[in-house]
């Protein structure tokens, strides 16, 4: 049997892989996001971006070549003077942060589809954020298998195993997105339009919870994760913290568009969930309609789509739909 890491070693271990992970599925979504764009748009101009990106992975992949032989990039008693591989890691996760900032905001400028009629890359942009996520997610899930398996823990690798169906079923959904676009072209119209604003609705609060777990992953290592680092403004702190909202849970509900008291209101009608909470309030199902719908197991989306039919509670729905 190998050797089992020291605590201190173990420590190390740990916010290397929290590091090196994010940044291999941020990388991974930002490969597919410029490949994706670069074919719907019809450019070459991406293809510079996908180099940059590959060489970048390359890198990380040497990292987890590392990780794998238990040796440990980011090591607490190199604090506060992080050096060579180290310091590039932290460097490209804040390259990484600016550049979902920057991305969550251009998707909130899409958010009808008289926009994404009349400007294209609108519509590119919503489409390759939606492919990106989806690789993402499935590189990040894969990469908690990886740790339970590096480190002997099988319980922690079949706990995410169990995850990876649904990552597949994300990416092949965000596949088929991309190719019906690819194929429509400019020959688009204002249905399709509707349809693709409805599946990539909330993705502005993905990103934004993209953002937070970036920040998330700075504070391991510098083992400082407020309010502050988290994102909250100074004056929203006390209306987040009073209630006993966690930093990066206050963040998540941030990033959905919702204040402190409309999250506890969401919680209070049975919608703990920020993410869930806004693919109701973002498509306006009042959170009182909302609750029913979530404990039945509904999204947003799906709710919306049958109270458009007329059905307001989910035990109305015909038994063979």
């Amino acid at each position: 049997m190998a050797p089992q890491p020291s605590e201190e070693q173990l420590a190390d271990l740990n916010v290397t892989h929290a590091f090196i992970n994010i940044l291999r599925a941020c990388y991974q979504g930002m490969y597919a996001y410029e490949n994706a764009y670069g074919k719907l748009a019809h450019t070459a101009d991406r293809e510079l971006k996908m180099k940059q990106t590959s060489q970048v992975l390359d890198k990380i992949g040497e990292w987890w070549q590392q990780f794998g032989e238990l040796t440990p990039l980011m090591r607490f008693g190199d604090k506060p003077n992080l050096a060579g591989d180290a310091a590039r890691a932290w460097k490209l996760l804040g390259v990484v942060q600016g550049r979902l900032e920057s991305l969550a905001g251009e998707l909130l400028e899409s958010g009808n589809v008289d926009t994404l009629l009349e400007n294209p890359p609108s519509r590119y942009i919503r489409v390759a954020a939606f492919v990106e996520a989806a690789y993402a997610r499935q590189y990040f899930i894969n990469g908690l298998v990886s740790y339970g398996e590096v480190l002997g823990r099988e319980d922690v690798a079949d706990r995410w195993r169990q995850h990876t169906l649904y990552t597949q079923q994300e990416v092949a959904q965000a596949t088929r997105l991309f190719a019906d676009f690819q194929k429509m072209g400019d020959s688009i119209d204002g249905k399709a339009l509707g349809e693709l604003l409805d599946v990539t609705l909330t993705q502005p609060v993905v990103v934004g919870r993209q953002i937070v777990d970036i920040r998330e992953v700075f504070g391991l290592y510098t083992g400082k994760f407020d309010f502050t680092d988290a994102g909250i403004p100074a004056d929203e702190i006390a209306d987040w913290s009073e209630p006993g909202f966690p930093p990066a849970e206050a963040a998540h509900w941030r990033a959905s568009g919702m204040h402190a008291d409309e999250a506890l209101a969401w919680i209070k009608a049975g919608v703990p969930d920020s993410l869930g909470a806004a693919m109701f309030a973002w498509r306006g199902v009042a959170k009182e309609v909302a609750g029913k719908w979530f404990g039945a197991g509904h999204n947003g989306r799906s709710a919306a789509a049958w109270i458009e039919q007329g059905i307001e509670d989910p035990n109305e729905i015909p038994r063979e739909a």
